[in-house]
């Protein structure tokens, strides 16, 4: 009867072993396959083929590069977002680095469009960046603000 029990322990610790290598070789396929469509998402997306972009894409909701192709994305488009739009994505990835990237370069574009209420509901505050901060008041002086926009240009001065 040991020797029974011995051979069932035996027996189940091959089996043990043989599902857990299984499983392993499964997730690291797995893990191939999510890479080899996150490369096919990226070289679509460079050839402006949206339709097999966004194909691949889906297929990576909870792979960890998924960020960044939902960054850059979003970065082509950035022209046509609402402020609200830009927080929204900005604070569902502020522990990226892009987050404050795409902040910086819609700011920028929102000066060089000369869209002066949505800079000032994107940035409420006065910026850290001198150049921002230049923008920052421009923009108070052209939203009516005048004097708050004098105040504050000769901080800069």
């Amino acid at each position: 009867m040991t020797r029974l029990f011995s051979y069932s322990r035996v027996c189940s610790l091959a089996l043990l072993t043989v599902g857990l290598t299984s499983t392993f070789s499964v997730q690291a396929a797995s893990l191939e396959q999510q890479r080899t469509w996150y490369e096919q998402a990226q070289n679509a997306f460079s050839a402006n083929d949206m339709a097999v972009f966004h194909q691949e894409k889906t297929k990576l909701g909870g792979y960890a590069l998924y960020p960044y192709l939902e960054y850059r994305e979003f970065n082509a488009q950035l022209e046509t977002q609402k402020p609200s739009q830009v927080k929204v994505f900005i604070e569902k990835y502020k522990m990226l680095p892009f987050s404050q990237t795409i902040k910086t370069r819609y700011l920028n574009q929102l000066v060089s469009t000369g869209r002066w209420h949505d800079f000032l509901a994107m940035q409420p505050a006065v910026p850290r960046n001198t150049a921002l901060q230049c923008a920052f008041y421009y923009a108070k002086e052209k939203t009516g603000k005048t004097a708050l926009a004098w105040q504050g240009a000769e901080k800069l001065w």
